[in-house]
């Protein structure tokens, strides 16, 4: 099961019949349901406060449900990933692979939400050179304000395997 395949799994036990839960492909939140049209108002409600227990904040509009972790539970999370090694560098992924070696220079830091659902996203698309270009910029906003940079994404690109070239 691929880490995104987890977080799908993670929002399941809240919703009590079938509903769509998706990632949000337009960048609003990590998540999409449809559940808010699908339940009564009464589920529906029940539906959001066990999603809240589950560490996720919910902004229901238009029958759909908007789903992102609180930064305590991203960070939970991205902390349970897998911490296996930086794998050789490849010449297709040579430059998230740099990105990726800064970050885990650094002390370990969650994303907020906004730089997590586009890594995210960048991921799912296995768009390699926006992604470099994300995880660069959120790396060096970090160090200009001196917070710590989103070491966990560094974590979530070893874990989903973009940097074996063999899987490209």
């Amino acid at each position: 099961m691929t880490p995104f395949e987890l977080i799908r799994v993670q929002v399941r036990p809240a919703l009590p019949a079938p509903c769509l839960v998706a990632f949000d492909r337009t960048g609003r939140a990590l998540l999409m349901s449809d559940f808010p049209a699908r339940y009564a108002p009464r589920d529906a409600q029940r539906a959001v406060d066990a999603l809240m227990q589950l560490g996720f904040a919910c902004c229901i509009e238009n029958g759909k449900a908007f789903l992102d972790w609180t930064p305590d539970a991203c960070a939970q999370w991205l902390h349970s990933l897998p911490a296996g090694p930086l794998p050789p560098p490849h010449d297709k992924t040579f430059g998230l692979w740099g990105v990726c070696r800064a970050l885990l220079r650094h002390a370990p830091g969650a994303p907020d939400a906004d730089t997590f659902n586009r890594a995210v996203f960048l991921m799912q698309q296995k768009d390699i050179p926006a992604l470099t270009r994300h995880l660069g910029a959120a790396l060096a906003a970090a160090l200009r304000t001196k917070q710590a940079p989103p070491t966990g994404l560094a974590h979530l690109v070893i874990a989903t395997n973009l940097l074996n070239e063999n899987d490209r």
